[in-house]
Formats: structure tokens, sequence, C-alpha cells
């Protein structure tokens, strides 16, 4: 019965020239565009969700340098300027540092690859930093790309074939100073500077009225590295300023926070400033110690991390020491009491434990003394201080405050006194307790105190 209905109404629908909908070719069309539509979707949903899941956890970082992809020729001339400035190292430098280890891997790499291979984004393997490089020797690869494609200075011709560059660069008779200040400005992210960053954009008072020998003028910028901004050269014996203070300098934590390339310099840094960048990251290195001529090193205000090395402890010709307000840790050494020429020596603020050492009353040339704010629990006996800070640490021990160091006051060597105390009366100078804080917060009696400090005050401050 109901195959003879299906049967009369497909006659009734041909007898009066109706398409039958399931032969329509218009409509078993429209239904596979409509399938296939939603295949479509289903899969880029599949697609997003994995992505959504598995994408922020990927570790990968692929680091795409700004510049538009050049011919394949840049891949000889960067080999070409990274064989050059190793050839310098191996010839120049006697220290003990891995210097060459950068180089070596960016020239094994920079021989290896195929410049016409294309890579990510449609770029060639020249405008992808490899993972390999990626990290550890970003600012050296940088550096040496910026100097073999873009360095106008030592060769004005853009379109120099490898060999120019490498006669250009080769005849650079500070070639290695050049470098290591530019990978200082990459090691320290210098495109994100608060001044005279190679970016035209980031404001630089001095560029116009810069001079030979006195920086001013752009980093990476068309002139000699001794005019960029913050760095000084003297030209009678070459001795180098680098002054980088309050320029939002940054880098990742885990790292040295000097870049080693700098001991290719260390006969002729004097003063190195990186100070007040709450950015900058990482540890004081061993490598310290090569820089033979430092006479002032200031790293306070910023991420330091770690402890202080031994090797700092061999720079004789060291005058101030500038590391305070920093998360600095571990103890003072007594090997410090034998830095002869230290005048400036300020600690505080930090994470310093321990003994403070008997033998830094033998630095005679020492004017100041701020060890403030940290965790110290014992005090060795102090002589020859013409200014000593000591609030904020924790000795609870001492009970009456040391006696010797009272005598200095007395001799008239001890010209500022500051700590925990609690006979505030018997300030011969009238000093009065700090931000409202009452006797019981006091520590310590101290009768030649100039001044008493509740525990933690002013700890963080630049003072």
């Amino acid at each position: 019965m109901m195959e003879k209905i299906v049967k009369n109404r497909r006659s009734n629908m041909k007898a009066h020239n109706l398409p039958t909908l399931r032969r329509s070719p218009q409509v078993v069309k429209h239904r596979h565009g409509r399938v296939f539509f939603l295949l479509v979707i289903t899969i880029s949903s599949i697609l997003l969700l994995l992505y959504a899941m598995k994408g922020p956890s990927m570790d990968i970082k692929l680091e795409i340098h700004p510049y538009p992809s050049r011919l394949p020729e840049e891949k000889e001339r960067v080999a070409a300027l990274a064989k050059i400035v190793l050839d310098k190292v191996e010839t120049e430098y006697t220290g003990t540092t891995d210097v060459s280890g950068p180089l070596d891997a960016i020239l094994q790499w920079s021989q290896s690859i195929d410049g016409n291979t294309k890579g990510w984004n449609g770029k060639t393997q020249m405008d992808v930093l490899p993972l390999s490089l990626s990290s550890e020797f970003y600012p050296q690869f940088m550096a040496v790309r910026w100097l073999a494609l873009d360095d106008t200075y030592i060769s004005a011709d853009a379109n120099a074939d490898a060999d120019a560059v490498a006669a250009a660069a080769g005849a650079y008779s500070t070639l290695l100073q050049r470098y290591a200040l530019s990978v200082l400005y990459f090691a320290s992210s210098g495109d994100t500077w608060d001044r005279c960053s190679r970016i035209s954009s980031s404001p630089c008072e001095g560029e116009d009225m810069a001079v030979e020998g006195a920086g001013g003028r752009r980093f990476l910028g068309n002139s000699s590295e001794c005019e960029w901004e913050g760095i000084t050269c003297s030209r009678k014996d070459g001795t180098i300023w680098i002054e980088l203070t309050s320029n939002n300098l940054s880098s990742q934590p885990g790292n040295s926070i000097i870049p080693m390339e700098l001991v290719l310099l260390k006969k002729k840094i004097q003063l190195l400033w990186l100070s007040s960048n709450l950015h900058l990251h990482g540890t004081i290195p061993d490598y310290v110690g090569e820089f033979s001529e430092l006479a002032t090193l200031s790293l306070f205000d910023t991420s330091l991390s770690g402890t202080i090395p031994d090797s700092l402890l061999k720079l004789k010709k060291l005058t101030a020491l500038r590391l305070h307000n920093t998360s600095l840790e571990g103890t003072i050494s007594s090997h410090m009491g034998n830095m002869k020429k230290l005048s400036w020596l300020w600690l505080h603020g930090s994470h310093l434990t321990g003994l403070i050492p008997s033998e830094l009353g033998k630095l005679r040339e020492l004017n100041a003394l701020t060890l403030h704010g940290n965790d110290f629990d014992a005090l060795g006996k102090l002589r020859e201080l013409n200014a000593l800070t000591l609030h904020g640490n924790d000795f609870d021990a001492l009970g009456e405050f040391p006696q010797e160091i009272c005598s200095l006051k007395k001799k008239k060597n001890l010209l500022h006194l500051w700590t925990d105390c609690t006979d505030i009366e018997a300030n011969r100078e009238g000093t009065v307790k700090e931000d409202g804080g009452d006797s019981e917060e006091m520590k310590h009696t101290c009768h030649c105190c100039t001044r008493c400090l509740v525990r933690d005050d002013h700890v963080g401050s630049s003072e």
C-alpha cells in the first residue's frame, strides 16, 4: 500500500512538471557545499582548541630580526666579520674567559646555512636566528650582524662584498672595542633604552653637540664608539668610562650583569656605572677580576643578585664600590680588607649576612662605609673609618653599641655613625628618632651615635 502511494506521488509530480528533490543537481550541490562548510568549521575549531591548549606551554623561541630580508650574500659578510673578530680576539686577548666561544658558534652556523633557503614567514635563514643561538649567544650574534651589515662607519659601502667588509674591519684599529660595546647594547636591550638608542624616535639631546672622545651620540651610530652616549675615551692613554646610569637597561635573569665581551677592554675600563636600571638582572661574574684598571664600579638600584665573588677583591685599583639596594646576598669576605685604595664602600639595603669582618678596619683610605639594611649578626673591630652607617641590622646580641667603634668618633676619625639605638638623650648632636618611631622600637644603647634610626628606616633608598 505504501509503495503505491509513493509511486502515485512521483507520477503526479512528473505530470505537473514538478522537480523531484531527490534527483535535483542543485539540491545535491547545495547539500555537499553545506557539508563541506561544516567540515571546515569543525576542523578549524579543533585546531584552535589544540593551539590554545598547547601554544602557551611551547618553549620554542624564534628570534626574528626586524630588518628586511637581504640578498643571500649577507651570510658571507657575517661569516667574514665573525672571522676577523675571532682572529683579533685570539691575537690580542690574553685572559681566560671564553670570548671565542660565541664567535666560533656564529662562524660555524654562518658558513653552514644556505642563503637561498626560505625559512619562517618567507625570511631567509639569515633572518631567523637559530634556536641554538637564540638565547645564549643572542647579543653576540646581533653585534656581529650589525657590524657586518649595518655599520656604515667602518664600511661606507652598504653593497660591499665579504672581502671588502673583512678588509675594512681588519683595518679598524679598535674593532674589538666596537664589538664589545655593541654586545653591551644588545645584552641590555638597547632598543628599549630611554635615550640615545639606535631607534630614531628615542631622544638624544647631545647628538648634535657630541665631540670626539666624549659620548653623546646614538649607540650604534655612524660615528666612533667613543662618541656614543655614555662612553668616554681618553686620547692620552685610551682608558674608557662607561656611564649608562638611569637609561632603562634591562636583561634576563640568570645571566651575568656585565657582558663577558667587556673583558676585551679589561686594560682600558676605569669606570663602569650601570646603576639605577631596575630591570637589569644578573650576577657579578668571576671574570670581573680581569678588569685590572677598574677604579669605580656602580651597580646599585638594579636587580643584581648572587654574592660578591672573590675575584672582585683582586681589583687593587678600585676606589669606589657601590652595590647598595640590590638583592645581593652572602657574606663580606675578610679579604676585602686588602683593597687598600678603597674609599667608598656602599653595601646597604641588600641581604648580606654573617660577620662584618674586622679587616675592614685596615682600609685607611675609606671615607664612608654603609652597611645598614642588611642581616648582619655580628661586628668586628672597625678602625680608621670616616663614616659608618649600620642601622637596620640584626645586632640583637650586642646590647650596648661596641666601644671600639665609639672610640673612632672620639679620635675624630669617624664623622658619621648611624645605627639602631635607644639612648636618644645621650646623642650629642641632638638627632632624634626617625619617622615617628619611639625608643621602645630601638635596639641598642649608643652614647656616641650621630643619628638613631628605627630598624629598616631608609632601607631600599639610594642614600
